[in-house]
């Protein structure tokens, strides 16, 4: 059922970018479109958990049941236990024939182990991020998200690596810090931004010195609902060739308490 409400959602936000085409440009449909990512996202993890809290009740379920039939077995008589018959067996064949492969069933066990992980985390109120870029950045326009592609951590599984947002699924009060590292003959402003507000901005200016680089910060308090995003973007670049350094550049965020 979600996987249709995603669809139907994502169809709705389409329509609605398609009536506002001639009013917005390509990046803002681009930005929402990111957005509606971000919110898919949220549901796609509360769809897990929901998985996983089913799954524990019927476990809890099947021990009453195999208890009892363990019972129902124990008296059975010799004569109906022969009379299992011989023509099963092509069947249970078949069965152990369609059983995934040992490393296929690793892989599920190793993506179930994560799972638990994220949700322990996020029971528990454990939220932690940072994300540097890998290689230089650059061709940046104006108002656009500076993706930080390089996760060093990423407790709860809360930041997005391919779009630079941090979206999160606990209410609470989180703190936010950014740096940026502007190559030489390079300059830009950048803003840390709460759903489309800017929270704070740092200015990175390195004059046309060889090897002369230069970088400036700034960090934020704020609130935040489950669903609410935080990214880092430009506000006004005044260079188009390279603009952030490789490693140079950092993204980072915490959970500071829960609601």
């Amino acid at each position: 059922m979600l996987e249709h409400k995603y669809i139907f959602l994502i169809l709705i936000q389409l329509l609605h970018v398609h009536s506002i085409k001639d009013t917005f440009t390509n990046e803002d449909i681009l930005h929402r479109i990111s957005l509606l990512e971000n919110k898919v996202a949220v549901l796609e993890t509360e769809n897990t958990h929901l998985t996983e809290r089913m799954a524990a009740c019927e476990n809890e379920c099947i021990k009453p049941k195999t208890f009892l039939s363990s019972l129902h077995t124990t008296d059975q008589s010799d004569t109906e236990k022969k009379n299992l018959t011989i023509r099963d067996t092509p069947q249970n064949a078949k069965d152990f024939k369609q059983r995934p492969s040992h490393s296929v069933r690793n892989r599920i066990l190793a993506k179930r182990r994560e799972n638990r992980i994220v949700s322990k985390a996020l029971e528990d109120g454990k939220i932690a991020f940072t994300a540097t870029n890998s290689k230089d950045i650059g061709h940046l326009g104006n108002h656009q998200t500076i993706v930080f592609d390089r996760v060093v951590t990423n407790i709860g599984n809360q930041y997005h690596q391919h779009s630079g947002i941090f979206t999160t699924t606990v209410s609470g009060v989180y703190v936010f810090f950014f740096d940026l590292r502007a190559r030489q003959n390079a300059q830009l402003f950048g803003a840390l931004v709460k759903d489309g507000t800017t929270l704070v901005v740092a200015y990175a200016y390195a004059p046309n010195v060889s090897h002369h680089h230069r970088s400036d910060s700034n960090m934020a308090v704020t609130h935040l609902n489950a669903g609410d995003s935080v990214w880092v973007q430009t506000v006004d670049v005044y260079q188009q060739t390279i603009l952030l350094l490789d490693d140079g550049s950092s993204f980072s965020g915490f959970l500071l308490y829960r609601d």
